[in-house]
């Protein structure tokens, strides 16, 4: 009876000693991010280079819509538009005025997957005005 106890107790403690260190968390359980929605994207956008640049990441969850990007319903638009590739996305049609032509570059990254596909996207935009024709609302935030 003891000897079954401390079996138990065992079994017990190793779930836990698991869970405790991440095994059992909506990332470790896949090594990455859980891909418990059809699409889960980790967005990041980063204004500048080196020592200077600011970045600001967001969550996009498409099938169902969530996460804290604030356009998420349209970013999840036109991602099923594109079939999940980055580079086709449908953007926005128009041109940058010459004033919003300044050279600052915005990296634009997105990790995760979509419909069960990893995704690891990077590219580089000269400025912001670039970045919203071609992507839309995808890295808008």
């Amino acid at each position: 009876m003891v000897r079954s106890g401390v079996i138990h107790f065992l079994a017990v403690y190793a779930a836990f000693a698991t869970l405790v260190a991440g095994a059992g968390t909506a990332r470790g359980l896949t090594g990455g991010m859980a891909h418990v929605h059809g699409v889960d994207l980790r967005l990041t956008v980063t204004v500048g280079a080196g020592s200077t640049a600011k970045s600001e990441g967001r969550d996009l969850f498409c099938e169902p819509v969530g996460g804290d990007h604030p356009n998420r319903a349209l970013a999840c638009r036109d991602l099923e538009a594109a079939a999940g590739a980055l580079d086709n996305l449908p953007g926005r049609t128009g041109t940058c005025a010459a004033g919003l032509e300044v050279y600052l570059p915005i990296t634009v990254q997105a990790d995760g997957y979509w419909k069960g596909s990893p995704v690891a996207y990077s590219k580089v935009y000269p400025n912001r005005c670039r970045l919203l024709l071609a992507t839309g609302p995808v890295f808008e935030f």
